[in-house]
């Protein structure tokens, strides 16, 4: 007897550059961070070939005291001050609104999982009108993905399994976080990371658009 198929009863996206575009400079938040970090007295080379919320953990991990919590107050205001910047100029994708309904008239809970800041998030999602169950910006979590705990977390408010649960992104960190997490992944171009980039960290399927979601779920038997 073939056993049958995981229910699909949650999916987690990614937001910027999945369900909204990506309008971030971050070169700036990064020469931002690095200027910050000299200035604490940290080599620049220390905090080099990592994101930027993690080289301002590690720069917060490097000090001690007083000079670390003033360089991570500076540093997240640098970041968050760049990102206010870049969210006046975030719409959603074509079709992403339309998506989530699809979903939530489903049954499927729909979570969003993000770097970005709350602060930044929330009025952005309001104004899309976004059909969604739970959100999980960097201040909810104590590591945002490809840590996989910020994955876990989703699926525990969500109440969902791993094998219940898919999740979708632009970038090969969410493709990476969901593995972690042992989830199936399905990667939008586009955005952040190439087709064959985002079948290399782990995707089962990539899509050219997010209003594709629903077909290719209805082709694979998982709504």
């Amino acid at each position: 007897m073939i056993p049958s198929k995981p229910v699909l009863r949650a999916v987690v996206f990614d937001l910027d550059g999945t369900l909204l575009n990506c309008p971030y400079d971050f070169k700036a938040m990064r020469e931002a961070v690095l200027e910050i970090a000299s200035a604490h007295g940290l080599a620049k080379d220390e905090l080099a070939g990592m994101g930027i919320l993690e080289a301002i953990t590690r720069g917060e991990g490097l000090l001690s005291g007083e000079a670390a919590r003033g360089f991570r107050k500076v540093a997240d205001e640098a970041v968050l001050k760049v990102e206010l910047a870049g969210a006046e100029r975030s719409v959603p994708l074509d079709g992403a609104k339309d998506v989530l309904g699809w979903l939530k008239g489903k049954g499927i809970s729909v979570g969003i999982i993000t770097r970005n800041s709350r602060k930044i998030v929330r009025p952005l999602l309001q104004k899309a009108e976004f059909a969604f169950d739970a959100l999980l910006a960097r201040e909810d979590v104590l590591r945002v993905k490809p840590d996989p705990l910020h994955l876990r977390e989703m699926l525990r408010l969500l109440n969902a399994g791993p094998e219940e649960a898919l999740m979708v992104g632009d970038h090969i960190w969410d493709m990476a976080c969901a593995k972690a997490a042992g989830l199936e992944s399905v990667g939008i171009t586009g955005g952040a990371s190439t087709r064959d980039a985002l079948v290399q960290a782990g995707a089962v399927a990539v899509l050219e658009r997010i209003d594709r979601l629903p077909e290719w779920l209805l082709a694979k038997d998982r709504s």
